[in-house]
């Protein structure tokens, strides 16, 4: 395993990948800086479900994460009303689920 490796959020998630890549990082490094997650809306569903998956990877593999963001991981992906209305209710489940893992990754308890 190598120590660290850092990327920008376009070169992980404005890309085609998925689990298996991500997985791969997370076996490989130890600790993964991500620079630059804008706040994220529904026109950029395709980059939410990247991001929620890499996350979700480096979750599994206990990967350190450093991150530079717009906002909290809370705020971040942002819906509006009409949005809720309508059928994404799996895609903000599965961000509620992401934005408390970023919120774990940051506790002592997962850096140890």
């Amino acid at each position: 395993m190598s120590d660290v490796a850092w990327f920008d959020f376009s070169d992980l998630c404005n890309k085609a990948l998925g689990a298996a890549d991500y997985l791969a990082i997370g076996r490989a490094f130890h600790t993964v800086f991500l620079a630059n997650i804008p706040r994220l809306t529904m026109q950029e569903r395709d980059q939410v479900r990247r991001f929620i998956t890499l996350i979700d990877s480096l979750y599994e593999c206990h990967t350190k994460v450093v991150c530079t963001a717009e906002l909290d991981p809370i705020p971040l992906f942002y819906v509006s009303e009409e949005e809720r209305n309508m059928s994404i209710a799996d895609e903000i489940f599965a961000w509620d689920r992401t934005a408390s893992r970023l919120m774990e990754m940051r506790s002592s308890g997962y850096i140890r």
